[in-house]
């Protein structure tokens, strides 16, 4: 895979260090220590705040001086599966962004609520507000699932917005209208170039997020993650 990658000019890649524990965080690290192209995030996942405890914070804060390592995520909160009980997952977000801001790191979010509600992105946007709104280092929401003002509070605060696969499912109109509201808008009278350049595309192997055309057709990754 990586090397189909590369053929087809893919110049650079950042591979996520979840795992499926937090003894795991630093899962990304050996591909990027291999590839000189290949860079690794540190983080506990919302399903896994849970077993977040000291020991891991301080294996997180040194590895986040790994000289391969360029973001902490992913982080944030998780109120449709629930696999971590919410106040645990509020308490491992802000941990985990008051030691991102200490290493000078982004964050890469993970935000999803329960189904018709906003429950977890008003917590999300609370908790930013409080600890890391100001700091200057910014991040990703990864594979957006909110709304206009949600597109709009990101980027107020210098987050990029990543969509995956789900953007192209019928039901996710408020996805494809959220960035095209902040263009049409002229959100805080910035150039549509700039605000372009802050759109990402994240590309995704799992069934669950891969393009509505290839959805059931392809590996499902996720599948794992989801049945815990």
């Amino acid at each position: 895979m990586l090397a189909r990658a590369r053929e087809a000019g893919l110049a650079a890649m950042l591979a996520i260090g979840n795992g499926d524990t937090p003894a795991e965080v630093d899962c990304a690290i050996p591909y990027a220590e291999q590839h000189d192209w290949i860079w690794a995030t540190i983080g506990i996942h919302p399903h896994e705040a849970r077993l977040a405890d000291r020991d891991a914070y301080e294996k997180m804060s040194l590895l986040a001086r790994h000289p391969r390592v360029l973001a902490w995520g992913e982080i944030g909160l998780d109120y449709h599966y629930d696999h971590s009980p919410r106040e645990v997952q509020r308490q491992v977000l802000t941990e985990q962004m008051e030691l991102a801001a200490a290493a000078k790191n982004p964050i890469i979010i993970h935000c999803r609520p329960s189904d018709n509600s906003r429950n977890a992105w008003d917590d999300l946007w609370q908790l930013l507000r409080q600890h890391w709104m100001g700091n200057g280092l910014g991040g990703i929401l990864h594979c957006f699932t909110g709304q206009e003002e949600d597109a709009r509070a990101a980027l107020d605060m210098g987050f990029m917005i990543s969509f995956a696969g789900n953007i192209t499912y019928p039901k996710a109109q408020n996805i494809r209208k959220s960035p095209l509201k902040c263009h049409s808008t002229g959100f805080l009278s910035r150039p549509i170039r700039l605000i372009l350049r802050r759109f990402l595309i994240a590309a995704s192997a799992m069934n669950r997020l891969s393009w509505s055309r290839w959805r059931g057709k392809l590996p499902n990754c996720g599948a794992a993650r989801n049945r815990r």
